[in-house]
């Protein structure tokens, strides 16, 4: 919830916000489903189920942010 708040605090009023995540329950409560309804812009698009090459690709962007990208 924290990250979603922070993405719509950081983007200008009306800009259209996709967030891509994975099918984990805890993405589709009923305050997330209250964030949506306060900020229509914003859509969550979720990956298939079972989506292992998803997983190998959020590690590599981990280690990318960890390894590579400074601190600011």
């Amino acid at each position: 919830m924290s990250f979603l708040g922070d993405l719509v605090a950081h983007q200008p009023a009306g800009r259209e916000i996709h967030v891509i995540m994975d099918n984990l329950s805890a993405h589709k409560t009923k305050r997330v489903a209250g964030l949506l309804d306060e900020h229509p812009t914003m859509k969550l698009h979720f990956t298939p189920t079972y989506s292992s090459w998803l997983n190998q690709v959020e590690l590599w962007f981990g280690k990318v942010s960890r390894d590579v990208i400074p601190e600011s």
